[in-house]
């Protein structure tokens, strides 16, 4: 629909709805081919669409939106820069569209929200969390809100309070499977591991496709020594986290530590396979190489 819709509106919406659909190759392609398209609109909405794998530091987003930061349309600018937070700086023309931006918004919610995000990626922690202290007394019942009031309670070292602010969140929005993730992440800044696995299997029995999910609930299980459900959810999370090793390296940790190194190795490998570059992967390997074979053992 991108390359065939003549209008712009109609362009823009459908990058919006593609937004959904960013672990599927052909919607990131139309989104990244939006970025080029003649209409400021339709630009502006695919940079919003493509920002969390801009967040996530895919290097062809993020290099793709750093050309936009010197875009002809203010508003581009704007959204790029904004999207780019703590990824990579903004330019001097993108930086002072985004302070006036920001300044003229300050008298609503959202912009308060804006400031907040925006303070945070500059290390201003307290004044982020009295731009989103005040958007809450204007709009309480707004679950973004509480979402970015818990990230800058956390971020000041208040983890309990960053909980009640994820419950009050999760109070509105409860089918959240992203809130309930992220309420376990915080239950184990507070070494709660019950709390945190509970969170984390409602997470993915909302959304079963949310790999980073999985991949947190497989070690808290192995923190809680629960190794084969740990392995198991290894396994879900690297299904859908197909470009990230991480989830290969821990089910190799894993093995190694149960003392079935071939598992060990095969899954130290796979990590290999998707990151080359991985050293600890790469030391697991050599280390498990070393060992003698369980025929050598047994003739010792």
């Amino acid at each position: 629909m991108l390359d065939q819709e003549p209008t712009a509106f109609w362009r823009a919406s459908a990058a919006s709805l593609l937004g959904n659909f960013l672990s599927e190759e052909e919607a990131r392609s139309a989104l990244m081919a939006a970025l080029d398209d003649d209409q400021p609109l339709v630009r502006a909405h695919a940079v919003r669409s493509l920002e969390p794998l801009a967040q996530s530091g895919d290097s062809q987003a993020v290099q793709r939106m750093r050309i936009l930061l010197e875009d002809q349309a203010r508003d581009v600018r704007i959204t790029a820069a904004l999207a780019l937070r703590g990824v990579r700086a903004p330019g001097v023309k993108a930086r002072a569209d985004v302070k006036a931006y920001l300044d003229h918004n300050a008298d609503q919610p959202q912009g308060r929200l804006q400031l907040s995000m925006y303070d945070l990626v500059r290390g201003d922690r307290r004044a982020a969390l009295t731009h989103i202290e005040q958007a809450l007394r204007w709009d309480g019942a707004s679950v973004p809100l509480h979402q970015q009031h818990a990230v800058a309670l956390s971020e000041l070292g208040r983890s309990a309070e960053a909980v009640n602010a994820l419950r009050e969140a999760i109070r509105l929005e409860p089918e959240s499977a992203h809130l309930h993730y992220l309420l376990g992440l915080a239950y184990n800044e507070l070494s709660e591991g019950t709390q945190m696995v509970a969170e984390l299997r409602r997470a993915v029995e909302l959304d079963p496709a949310l790999g980073r999910a999985w991949y947190n609930l497989g070690l808290a299980l192995q923190a809680q020594r629960e190794s084969v459900a740990a392995l198991q959810a290894l396994d879900r999370a690297q299904a859908t986290m197909l470009d990230d090793p991480r989830p290969s390296y821990a089910r190799a940790t894993i093995h190694y530590q149960r003392g079935d190194f071939d598992a060990a190795l095969a899954a130290a490998e796979d990590a290999l396979r998707i990151f080359p570059d991985f050293p600890q992967a790469r030391s697991l390997v050599q280390t498990i190489r070393g060992k003698p074979t369980e025929d050598e053992s047994a003739g010792r």
